[in-house]
C-alpha cells in the first residue's frame, strides 16, 4: 500500500513540477502574487530582521529572568513578614510577568501550578485598583 502511495506521489510531481515552472509567455496568477516586503528583500535585510528580533526577544527573556527573581524573592520575603509594601511588588512583578510570558506565547514553559498562581496574584491588582479611593 505504501508503495502504491510513493509511486502515485512521484508521478503527481513529475506531472505538476512542469506546470509550475516559470514559462515566457504566460502571466503569472494573481493568486500566487504576494506584497511581503520579506520576498523582495536581500538576504542580509532578511538576516539583519532576524537578528533584531532576537535581539528584542532576549531583552523581554531577560526581563523576564529579573521579574522571575524579584517575584521568588518578594514572595519569600513576604511569607516571612507580610507588609503591604511586600505585597504590592509581588503583585506588582506578578502582572509583568503574566504579561510578558502572554505577551511571548512563552505559556508552555511553565509549570501548570506556577502559571495559576501568578495570574492569581495578578487578579489581585485589579482588586487593589478597586479598592482604592
Amino acid at each position: 500500500m505504501l508503495n502504491i502511495f510513493r509511486a502515485f506521489s512521484l508521478l503527481f510531481c513529475l506531472c505538476c513540477l512542469p506546470l509550475a515552472a516559470d514559462v515566457d509567455g504566460i502571466a503569472p496568477s494573481p493568486y500566487l502574487a504576494v506584497d511581503d516586503p520579506l520576498l523582495e528583500a536581500s538576504e542580509v535585510e532578511v538576516v539583519e530582521n532576524l537578528v533584531l528580533a532576537t535581539e528584542k526577544n532576549l531583552q523581554s527573556q531577560q526581563r523576564l529572568l529579573e521579574l522571575l527573581r524579584d517575584f521568588q524573592a518578594a514572595r519569600e520575603s513576604f511569607r516571612k513578614n507580610e507588609s503591604k509594601e511586600t505585597a504590592g511588588v509581588v503583585i506588582n512583578d506578578a502582572v509583568q510577568i503574566v504579561e510578558l510570558i502572554d505577551g511571548n506565547y512563552l505559556s508552555s514553559l511553565f509549570r501548570q501550578d506556577f502559571l495559576t498562581e501568578v495570574k492569581v496574584i495578578a487578579k489581585m491588582a485589579n482588586r487593589q485598583a478597586l479598592n482604592r479611593p
